[in-house]
């Protein structure tokens, strides 16, 4: 009796060194003392990873190129999806393509959508669209252009007011206006559009430039302008006569405006010398 129980003990110990019996605990979950599976579990390794492949669900904003939009837009893309490593970067170029419209979808609709090409379209955005001095100006012709509130109605007032510290609370963050951004905007709104273009080309490293930098600027374009002053003068128009020199046929398409007198006969005898010569006095 002995004998085979011992035989029983050793057999159990040699099949259970057997590499094939091992093949069905595989298919099964390994199972601590309470008879729940182990976290080190095949199965719990494969529920993970499962998680971690699902996408979360996000409800983010469009952009479709404004530039006043772009800081709020980038600082919620990325909170949300460009600083996410669980999401692949194949997958932030989808969700990017979704969230763009218009002139904005256009810088990167050529893209393939890859994981190499999100980098690329991140980039392309940032530089075309992160520019603070082109964002300040958006904001501050947009407080400038504000209809005036014109009588004392509430509707109007709250309009008003939502609009201004709309735009203002959007130029905190980038510790903006200053006096000088805003009294350059202002002179800007009063020079001719080729010499703000001229401006925007001198200040293009400069995001905010101060005033001294304007008048800089302003004495620059004048030295610029003195040796040209001749060619932008004005050039006085001929004077048309009201008698035609002889030997020269008046054009039939001169008509006397509306208004005008007819010259009488003392007028006629008057001019008659001048057209067809002294002589015709004689016929008078």
């Amino acid at each position: 009796m002995k004998l085979k129980s011992f035989y029983t003990q050793v057999r159990a110990q040699a099949l259970d060194l057997l590499p094939g019996n091992n093949l069905a605990n595989t298919n099964t979950p390994a199972q601590n003392s309470d008879g729940q599976p182990n976290q080190s579990s095949p199965y719990s390794q494969t529920e993970s990873i499962d998680i971690d492949v699902q996408l979360p669900k996000i409800n983010l904003p469009t952009f479709s190129g404004n530039y006043e939009d772009w800081p709020g837009f980038a600082d919620q893309f990325r909170s949300a999806v460009h600083d996410n490593v669980r999401i692949s970067d194949c997958k932030k170029l989808t969700y990017l393509r979704s969230c763009l419209k218009g002139e904005a979808l256009k810088g990167i609709e050529l893209l393939t959508n890859s994981a190499a090409n999100y980098g690329i379209a991140w980039t392309l955005l940032e530089k075309q669209y992160n520019q603070p001095a082109v964002i300040v100006s958006k904001h501050l012709k947009a407080l400038f252009d504000l209809p005036s509130v014109t009588r004392p109605a509430h509707r109007e007032l709250r309009s008003f007011l939502c609009n201004v510290e709309a735009h203002y609370r959007s130029l905190q963050p980038l510790k903006q206006p200053t006096p000088d951004t805003l009294l350059i905007h202002l002179l800007l709104t009063k020079l001719d559009k080729d010499t703000a273009l001229k401006w925007r080309e001198y200040t293009r490293k400069d995001s905010f430039p101060t005033l001294n930098t304007f008048f800089e600027f302003l004495h620059e374009r004048c030295q610029v302008l003195e040796p040209l002053a001749n060619h932008y003068l004005p050039h006085p128009n001929p004077t048309t006569s009201a008698y035609t020199p002889r030997g020269q046929i008046a054009p039939r398409h001169q008509t006397l405006q509306r208004g005008t007198p007819r010259p009488s006969f003392r007028d006629h005898r008057q001019m008659a010398p001048q057209v067809y010569g002294s002589n015709i006095l004689q016929f008078l």
